[in-house]
């Protein structure tokens, strides 16, 4: 069972490992940040999935089965987890890791851990669902933060004291989430049942007689508004992630004076959640329906393959710049985060909405290569960190003069022949999540093939680049 347990999170962990590992990398800052802030969300991730890959893999009913007790079973899984915490904790000591620099040193390192711990195990035990327990644990943690910061700044205002009642309240706040995610854990492991899915069959009882229902009458439906709808729900947890988004806004929006200007501040939290959104809802597009398994019938439809995919990756992109886009234009318009009824600075650019079809559309792809949400999220970070360095190596010389072909035209024209090759290169990356989405074959020769094309493709935007002039 332990040997299980490390097969089942060994993978997880590595891509998590290499994320870390990449911050001690010559690369430029920002890529470095990033990489440091996957350490947070990837103990969530494999604390959720230390009883989640049962639920993936259909073996918690031969779980519970085994001729010993659920504590034991429940002791040895957590014992597999800590042991892969410490060692993901133990890669801090060797990379650059910059909890030392903040205010919040005391919290970053230790309180992923316990909520990995004790938090994520429980939600996801209540949940069934892995990504649905990782979320929620991030999502409980974001608003004791907002709540923290709300009366923190409410009591003390922007003085000294605050930031130390604000460490207190997150701390033992979140301590006693954690003591309460321990014993609950326990409790509803203990008491767990499952079923095959199949439904119990029962003994054929005689029923007295009734009268006959009466059939209801058949109504015609559009395929593609049913294919939708299946999409939006899919994406409940998307809807979760918004909701926590709003909340900070709201926080950070309506808790000023009316001459205090937080435009920069509302700046920052659109800027993560562009990245957050368009990562969690290419995540879930294609990996979440192979977990549930209803992508094998639904590919039986008499609907071709290509009419879904278009239809899939149509809601997925509008609900994308909808979410990431739209709605903070919106809060903006209706909750000013400064002096005077619009607030510019605060305002998603066109390349928050650029960065957001492109998170969305890599997101996609490396859903349709892995088996459930949680997997494919943890993998896109990471995976986007690696094409960034790439790129950036790539890059090499920055301010290229444009070349003499393309001298005489206009900025305008050159940066449209620059996003018509972005647009290819994103299409061919949707062709090949096609082609993934409906086949079973994940052979490491295929993801070779296919790495290997996306990174011709990205030499190929550098070169293009280069020679516009625009990099």
């Amino acid at each position: 069972m332990i040997e299980k347990d490390f097969r089942a999170l060994l993978p997880l962990w590595a891509v998590c490992a290499g994320a870390l590992l990449a911050t001690a990398l010559d690369v430029p800052l920002p890529i470095r940040a990033a990489a440091a802030a996957v350490y947070m969300p990837a103990c969530v991730a494999l604390g959720a999935y230390a009883f989640g890959h049962e639920y993936v893999h259909g073996t918690m009913p031969m779980l519970l089965a085994q001729p010993m007790s659920r504590g034991r079973i429940y002791v040895a899984k957590l014992g597999v987890l800590a042991l892969l915490l410490a060692a993901l904790r133990g890669l801090l000591f060797a990379v650059p890791f910059p909890e030392g620099h903040s205010a919040f040193a005391s919290l970053i390192v230790p309180l992923p851990i316990l909520v990995a711990l004790f938090l994520a195990p429980w939600l996801t035990l209540i949940t069934r669902m892995p990504l649905a327990g990782a979320l929620f644990s991030m999502g409980l943690a974001a608003i004791v933060l907002i709540n923290a910061e709300w009366l923190a700044l409410g009591g003390y205002g922007f003085t000294d004291v605050a930031n130390p009642f604000k460490i207190a309240l997150i701390r033992w706040t979140m301590l006693a989430l954690c003591a309460i995610g321990a014993v609950m854990g326990w409790r509803t492991f203990e008491a767990l049942e499952m079923t095959d899915g199949r439904g119990a069959r029962r003994l054929w009882v005689p029923a007295p007689r009734q009268a006959a229902p009466r059939e209801p009458a058949l109504t015609r439906r559009s395929p593609v508004w049913l294919l939708v709808a299946k999409e939006l729900r899919l994406q409940q947890m998307t809807l979760a992630v918004t909701g926590i988004y709003v909340g900070f806004y709201l926080l950070v929006a309506l808790d000023r004076a009316p001459e205090i200007d937080r435009g920069a501040a509302v700046a920052i939290i659109s800027a993560i959640n562009v990245i957050v959104v368009s990562v969690v809802i290419g995540s879930i597009g294609s990996a979440e329906e192979r977990h549930l398994g209803t992508l094998d019938w639904q590919l039986l439809l008499p609907m071709s393959t290509g009419r879904q995919w278009a239809v899939k990756v149509t809601f997925l992109i509008a609900s994308t710049l909808l979410l990431t886009v739209a709605l903070p234009a919106l809060l903006v318009w209706l909750v000013p985060p400064g002096p005077g009824r619009f607030a510019a600075s605060a305002l998603p650019s066109p390349r928050m909405a650029a960065i957001a079809v492109i998170g969305v559309t890599a997101s996609l792809y490396i859903s349709s290569l892995v088996s459930n949400g949680l997997r494919a999220l943890v993998t896109a970070l990471p995976a986007m960190i690696v094409a960034a360095i790439v790129f950036t190596w790539l890059t090499g010389t920055q301010n290229q003069p444009p070349s003499v072909m393309v001298s005489h035209l206009s900025l305008q024209a050159r940066g449209s022949l620059l996003l018509a090759t972005l647009g290819a290169l994103l299409f061919a990356l949707l062709w090949l999540a096609l082609s993934n989405h409906r086949t079973a074959d994940r052979s490491w020769q295929r993801i070779g093939t296919q790495a290997a094309g996306i990174a011709a493709g990205l030499a190929l935007l550098v070169t293009v680049s280069q020679a516009l002039g625009l990099l």
